[in-house]
């Protein structure tokens, strides 16, 4: 397994806790641990954890000649497959196929149209999806989906029989309220000023946390007043983020908070007249779920197109905007929209709080992966109904 630590380590714990007995072979990380919630399960033998070399395509296929060794080894009942366009899970896959495994692919949005670009690395992967893409379509036992937005791409875009995908959202952990007092002492340790305007998440290109700083600069007289806060892990934008504020003026007004403990993050969620995710693509959102959960109104971009768009945890015109990614002014005016009217931020937050209500939590979402495993062998109906 591999994809989203989050998500899979959370159904890791729900398989162990059943009595079953995952294995979880990854590509070992450098740093923090990538699966920190497993260590006490793996310590206590109810999870095993395989390790194998970090290394980046084209690389790892020098690896590829020993996997079937490691897989042997193990002799996988079911694989669950949480990656695309990763070389570790092609080589997954090819196990699979070749010992007649039951294969789950779980893509975690890694198969939407809408990653692509017009660069070569895109260029690439759409040579990629037409080529070895297709033998995950055709192999695959199941796949997941996500999201609504998510099944429809796998069908449309893909080809894949409706019969063969399990929609299963992400878990959300519903999260203490923080007190007014925290909220305050948070508010002074950053320095933030009338309006907070956050967003948290994975510093990359496609998240498109730039779209949100230039957006922020379009209104000179409004960006005065506010502070923009940016939470998370680098992958390889922080630095370029740090320049691009340099150079539109606002590096006064924007803070990179870096890590944050659950707990921290809670409160500084908490202290946001808005949470903005500007990315191009989201399958479900999970932090956009937590800051929902939270009462925060949203600010999404997704694609080009928006019309008729309703995501999981945003409800255009209900708790939030919808927005074309990259369109700055369009992302200007709904923020704007929202920080100035206490009114409509005010309802778009109970909204959020209305809409978190319907979210599954962990162990929901584990007993669906466990349904799904003990089922597939009895075909796929006896998935959908049990």
């Amino acid at each position: 397994m591999g994809g989203s630590a989050k998500s899979t380590s959370q159904i890791l714990l729900q398989l162990a806790d059943q009595g079953l007995h995952p294995v979880i072979i990854d590509r070992k990380k450098t740093g923090n641990e990538p699966f920190p919630n497993i260590t006490k399960y793996v310590k206590q033998g109810r999870i095993k954890n395989v390790e194998i070399p970090a290394t980046r395509f084209p690389m790892g296929y020098c690896f590829a000649p020993f996997l079937p060794f490691v897989f042997g080894k193990i002799d996988p009942d079911i694989l669950d497959i949480r990656e695309f366009h990763n070389w570790f899970s092609d080589m997954a896959l090819l196990y699979g196929i070749a010992r007649r495994k039951k294969i789950v692919f779980c893509p975690h949005g890694g198969m939407s149209p809408l990653l692509y670009s017009n660069d070569l690395k895109s260029a690439i992967k759409k040579a990629y999806d037409k080529t070895f893409g297709r033998l995950y379509v055709r192999f695959a036992s199941a796949f997941v989906s996500n999201s609504d937005i998510e099944t429809e791409e796998m069908v449309e875009h893909w080809g894949i029989d409706r019969r063969r995908i399990v929609q299963i959202p992400h878990g959300v952990k519903h999260r203490r309220q923080p007190t007014e007092q925290e909220v305050e002492s948070v508010r002074r340790c950053f320095g933030i000023r009338k309006h907070h305007v956050m967003f948290f998440g994975r510093l990359h290109w496609n998240k498109g946390v730039q779209y949100l700083l230039k957006a922020i600069a379009r209104n000179p007289r409004l960006a005065s007043d506010i502070t923009v806060t940016i939470s998370g892990p680098d992958d390889g934008m922080e630095a370029r983020l740090q320049h691009l504020s340099e150079s539109l003026g606002l590096e006064e007004h924007v803070v990179f908070t870096g890590f944050l403990t659950h707990q921290d993050l809670d409160i500084l969620i908490s202290s946001a007249d808005v949470v903005v995710n500007p990315s191009n693509y989201e399958s479900f959102g999970h932090s956009m779920a937590e800051a929902v959960c939270l009462g925060k109104p949203i600010v999404q971009s997704f694609g080009a197109d928006v019309s008729g768009i309703n995501l999981p945890f945003v409800k255009n015109g209900v708790n939030g905007f919808i927005v074309p990614f990259g369109n700055v002014d369009a992302l200007a005016k709904a923020i704007k929209a929202i920080i100035t009217d206490p009114k409509l931020k005010a309802r778009f937050g109970r909204n959020s709080k209305a809409i978190s209500e319907s979210f599954e939590d962990w162990k929901q979402v584990g007993s669906r992966y466990i349904r799904l495993y003990r089922f597939l062998f009895k075909g796929m109906e006896a998935v959908r109904n049990p």
